[in-house]
């Protein structure tokens, strides 16, 4: 019979299922909230009376609230994934904790960064020779970071095509970063292939919650 892997406390690992969905629950509700407060910011220039900054003000205060729900569970998500990813691939250097969650706060660090931890948790978690983690890890990025560079041009103007595009880029990542959350968990609980890595230490089965 084949033993779940075990964390450094001797617990056995368990793939996040519950944390997956509360994240990718939260960053749906994120991404929906920031296209209501771009779409009320941009109402309330053009038309501040019809718009009053009082609408607009509630718009913004829903998307903090609903962004920093996300982030901290998302955050939470990922921490469990990296602890996995430990276990799946004994030896593997993901780099400190700290680094992790600092690498998405620290301004233009987080413009980078987070696609290597990304990239790490899922070449450490894959089978060997799967690059489809791979590629959705680089599709997300992308579509991050063309969605922050437009929005800073789109923040200095009230360009309707400048707001689409970095909406519409917004809810491109969202879905990506949700797809990725399912790649990473599923790839961990062994629905996505169980081979080991060519070489490599051998991959244990991770004990898995149900996906609920």
């Amino acid at each position: 019979m084949t033993m779940p892997s075990e964390r450094p406390d001797g617990r056995a690992a368990q793939a996040p299922w519950t944390l997956a969905r509360f994240a990718q629950g939260a960053i749906a509700v994120a991404a929906a909230a920031e296209v209501y407060r771009a779409v009320m910011v941009r109402a309330h220039d053009l038309d501040p009376v019809g718009t009053p900054e009082s609408r607009s003000g509630f718009a913004s205060m829903v998307s903090v609230y609903a962004t920093t729900a996300a982030a901290a569970l998302f955050l939470t998500w990922q921490h469990r994934a990296r602890r996995n990813a430990r276990a799946i691939s004994p030896g593997v250097d993901l780099g400190h904790d700290v680094w992790a969650v600092a690498g998405w706060l620290i301004p233009l660090v987080n413009f980078w960064v987070p696609r290597g931890l990304l990239l790490g948790t899922m070449r450490a978690s894959a089978p060997a020779g799967d690059r489809r983690g791979e590629v959705l890890v680089n599709a997300w990025w992308g579509a991050w970071a063309a969605h922050v560079a437009v929005g800073l041009f789109w923040r200095s103007s009230t360009s309707l095509p400048l707001l689409v595009a970095s909406e519409v880029l917004n809810v491109v990542a969202a879905v990506l970063i949700l797809w990725l959350i399912q790649r990473i968990t599923s790839v961990q609980s062994g629905t996505a292939g169980s081979a080991g890595k060519a070489d490599g230490p051998s991959r244990s089965e991770v004990r898995t919650e149900a996906p609920s």
